[in-house]
């Protein structure tokens, strides 16, 4: 999970993940744990459906981040470059 720490502590920060603490060394750690969390939540369906709720949430939150991003990058880019029509960075301006 290191490689997605920002959207894992998003996950977890709204109760939308559950994380176990044993690391890759210590299986029989890790087996234990996933378990204990496998069997309150198929035991418990307040939480079993609490914890879904909270991850569709997350989901549909972050939904159409990369748009968001990809057209704040191009005002940005907008408002700082000089459009020169025929230049390779030249990008004709739409309603920004």
């Amino acid at each position: 999970m290191e490689n997605f720490r920002a959207i894992r502590d998003e996950f977890i920060a709204r109760g939308a993940l559950r994380q176990i603490t044993a690391n890759c060394e210590n299986r029989s750690s890790q087996k234990e744990q996933l378990l204990e969390v496998f069997r309150e939540l198929l035991q418990n369906a307040q939480a079993r459906e609490s914890l879904g709720r909270a991850a569709l949430a997350v989901i549909e939150n972050n939904r159409g981040a990369a748009d968001k991003i990809a057209d704040n990058l191009l005002r940005i880019h907008h408002r700082t470059s000089v459009a020169i029509p025929g230049n390779i960075h030249y990008v004709e301006k739409k309603s920004l």
